[in-house]
């Protein structure tokens, strides 16, 4: 299902301990770099941190994606039974931005005098950037949604 916002999670049920999903994790990371230099070198899949409570990662990509999820994992035992808790949000400082732009555009409105004009002219605006944000973060969303039930079924 295709969230709201930009944030969701979603439980992984695994037969492996926390130890075993930490050591199934790890080798698929490395650690996180501000820059990336070197397009034609190889990376892992994912960039992050991770221990046997949980995990902190995003994916490791070639191209610009400011709303690419970041992936928040907490390992709990249930009896015999692994639960993963992930949370997937896009970065909070992304977050922050848009929440201003929304503010300032909103703000406008209340300026303007031809409200239901203005009201149109917002909704032209919103609409398409709202679909091109919730297209770039489910877009990568499922590939890290396959990439994590991939290293954690046993």
């Amino acid at each position: 299902m295709i969230p709201l916002i930009p944030f969701t999670w979603w439980t992984i049920s695994s037969k492996l301990s926390a130890e075993e999903a930490y050591m199934r994790l790890l080798p698929r990371l490395e650690q996180r770099s501000w820059f990336r230099w070197g397009l034609g070198q190889y990376h892992f899949p994912f960039e992050g941190s991770a221990s046997q409570k949980g995990f902190n990662i995003n994916r490791v990509i070639r191209y610009r994606n400011s709303f690419l999820p970041m992936l928040y994992g907490n390992f709990t035992m249930n009896r015999d039974q692994l639960k993963i808790q992930v949370v997937a949000m896009i970065h909070p400082f992304v977050l922050v931005f848009l929440i201003s732009i929304l503010g300032t555009m909103v703000g406008n409105i209340r300026n303007e005098s031809d409200s239901g004009n203005a009201l149109r002219n917002l909704a032209s605006i919103a609409l398409p950037v709202y679909i091109i944000i919730q297209a770039l973060f489910v877009y990568e969303l499922y590939k890290a949604k396959r990439f994590l039930n991939e290293t954690f079924q046993s």
